[in-house]
């Protein structure tokens, strides 16, 4: 169905009946429930974002035996709460969370491999681009900054890299 199609039919449907489309996708819908939880109760909002986060550090961190983070899986957990909430501070949160486990895990297991790193820097450059487009670059300097620092014990020149990205943004 085209949008238009979609749109004529919406325009054709009355208040109780787009009330009862809303509810049906609602219940059925993990997404959307989540979409309108945050949309309407921050308490909610944040319940989300930490379960996200809890899935990323599971990657990375699981309660059993050492960590194979499937970069494929959170870079798909982060574009999942982005199609929820949008461009907004708690992506760019989620964003810096994953890359500060990520740069965690190279610390305590040595060096990973190159995409691991690119991941990660990609990944940096886009939070602090998200944190451009909304005019929230200095709410996170401090922990951009801490990023490139704990960055330091990791291989492949990361820190360098992410250093690099930190002063586009921040000289």
């Amino acid at each position: 169905m085209a949008l238009t199609d979609l749109k004529k039919f919406l325009a054709d449907q009355s208040k109780e009946e787009l009330q009862e489309e809303i509810l049906i996708l609602y219940k059925n819908f993990k997404n959307i429930k989540e979409f309108y939880d945050s949309q309407f109760s921050s308490t909610d909002s944040i319940t989300i974002l930490n379960k996200y986060k809890k899935q990323i550090e599971k990657e990375f961190f699981p309660t059993r035996g050492i960590g194979n983070p499937k970069l494929s899986i959170i870079r798909k957990i982060i574009n999942d709460y982005k199609k929820v909430i949008g461009i907004h501070p708690h992506l760019i949160d989620l964003a810096f969370f994953y890359v500060e486990q990520g740069v965690q895990y190279a610390c305590e297991y040595g060096d990973i491999h190159e995409p691991f790193y690119e991941s990660m820097e990609n990944m940096y450059l886009q939070a602090l681009e998200w944190s451009s487009d909304l005019v929230y670059l200095n709410e996170v300097q401090e922990r951009a900054k801490k990023i490139c620092l704990q960055a330091s014990r990791t291989g492949y020149g990361f820190q360098d890299i992410l250093t690099d990205n930190y002063e586009q943004f921040y000289q």
